[in-house]
């Protein structure tokens, strides 16, 4: 089986690629779909299903970052992420948390159903490599809280020698701040020597996420 790079993801590293690297750029693209194919193969299971594309995501950048000889690092991260929100920013007015109170049900009805998927699946020995989620497990009254137990990307990060780009990786999660006008309050990652990912989303206007220093800026 040979995988391709989603035409959504690559689209972004082929536009930067160009500005990075000007002529050098079709060729470092070619190069980065035979690696990306081979760091596919090499990645768990992750299963069918919404969390999968996050391991497409990092195997799409490492393949740039092997192509590129290294000069597509972590500084793409942040910028192709913001320009993803840019392209998409029109979606934040329906899920801001500050404005609509249907955004925290939703969000957690979605999630939960994920988790219940996952736990169905795991049973019978599918999708062994995906995350376990506990929704709310601390009973947080405010924002949208759960924890996500089994990180393939760490796994496949640390398995792949790319340990000093994970907290570069982390940071993906920080691009739904932005969707749901919100605030990420987070103390610890796997990366990071917790026992799972912690996340907790709280209207940015809240008096919580208005105190709230980013884990990021520590």
């Amino acid at each position: 089986m040979q995988y391709k790079m989603s035409g959504f993801i690559r689209r972004y590293f082929v536009e930067y690629c160009k500005e990075q690297l000007g002529a050098e750029a079709e060729e470092v693209d070619r190069s980065a779909q035979e690696v990306y194919d081979r760091l596919m193969h090499e990645t768990p299971d992750m299963g069918e299903n919404m969390m999968a594309s996050n391991i497409d995501m990092v195997a799409a950048f490492f393949a740039y970052y092997e192509a590129s000889g290294h000069r597509i690092d972590e500084t793409a991260i942040e910028v192709l992420v913001n320009r993803l929100y840019e392209d998409y920013k029109w979606v934040s007015f329906f899920t801001d948390m500050n404005r609509w109170g249907y955004v925290k049900p939703l969000y957690y009805k979605i999630y939960a159903d994920h988790a219940k998927k996952v736990e169905e699946h795991k049973a019978r020995g599918e999708w062994t490599g995906t995350w376990t989620l506990k929704m709310n497990p601390d009973n947080k009254k405010t924002g949208i809280a759960y924890h996500m137990i089994g990180c393939p990307l760490y796994a496949f990060v640390k398995a792949h020698g790319y340990e000093e780009m994970m907290p570069y990786i982390c940071r993906f999660d920080f691009i739904f701040e932005k969707f749901l006008h919100a605030k990420l309050l987070r103390k610890q990652t796997e990366a990071t020597g917790g026992q799972y990912c912690d996340y907790r989303f709280v209207p940015d206007k809240s008096p919580i996420g208005i105190k709230y220093k980013d884990y990021k800026s520590k």
